[in-house]
């Protein structure tokens, strides 16, 4: 009976130590993988932003990048501030703005605060920091830059954390995301006008006071111009080669 009773403390022993063993390395996998989640959701918001600045400056006859400003370095981010890239390209990042989550009856201003921060497309989703905006961008001509004939533009990057250490970590480094953007040459085709051109209509029933109707009109009038006379592509319909912001690249910036 006593032997039986040994065993059993020694299975019991044996499977608390297995417990335990399991237990510590789930607990040092665990963190590792919600940084990678982390850093993933990081790289995709930073692509989502870049692709709704090149919407915003096309719909406004690519004459200029976004006015966002920035507040002040380490301030967590707030709904609603007039010039934050949340209120300014908000149309752009499909529901990413405050008023698609309304406050629950039963939830405090705090609580609210957090939870819109932690669903905001425009904030490192580490250190809950606005991306910075490359302010410089304001005073560069998009066109310019489609063409080629400015460099690569860095145009949002992560904060430090308020303590100054570094939201991410690669291989054993240090640092934050970047996103870059530069211009492209591409191909648009005559049926590609004229979805825009039925885009341009329904804008103008929606609303005939739209502001953007006006640069939509002159984009459109400048793609027909040039699609006049212009060479057939593969498929046989009239082509023209047009420049644009178009390549967008997140990269990792270790400390230096």
């Amino acid at each position: 009976m006593a032997g039986r009773k040994q065993r059993n403390n020694g299975v019991v022993v044996t499977v608390l130590v297995i417990a335990f063993i399991i237990t510590a390395l789930i607990a040092s996998i665990v963190p590792g993988v919600r940084d990678r989640q982390a850093d993933l959701k990081c790289r995709t918001r930073l692509f989502r932003l870049g692709k709704a600045v090149r919407a915003w400056i096309e719909d406004r006859g690519g004459a200029r990048f976004p006015p966002i400003g920035n507040p002040q370095q380490g301030q967590l981010w707030q709904p609603g501030r007039s010039d934050g890239a949340q209120v300014i390209l908000g149309p752009y990042l499909q529901g990413d703005v405050g008023h698609f989550r309304p406050q629950r009856s039963e939830e405090s201003d705090t609580a609210y605060r957090e939870r819109l921060r932690a669903n905001e497309g425009t904030v490192c989703p580490i250190n809950a920091l606005p991306y910075w905006y490359n302010t410089r961008a304001r005073e560069l001509d998009p066109r310019a830059l489609a063409r080629g004939e400015l460099d690569e533009l860095q145009l949002f990057t992560c904060q430090r954390n308020p303590d100054g250490g570094w939201p991410h970590h690669e291989d054993g480094v240090d640092g934050v995301h970047a996103l870059h953007v530069a211009g492209v040459e591409r191909q648009v085709s005559a049926a590609e006008i004229a979805e825009l051109r039925r885009r341009l209509e329904e804008r103008r029933e929606r609303d005939p006071a739209d502001p953007l109707i006006g640069a939509l009109e002159a984009r459109l009038q400048a793609y027909a111009d040039a699609l006049d006379g212009a060479p057939l592509g593969p498929d046989g319909q009239r082509v023209i080669a047009v420049h644009r912001l178009g390549e967008l690249d997140v990269r990792f910036l270790g400390r230096e």
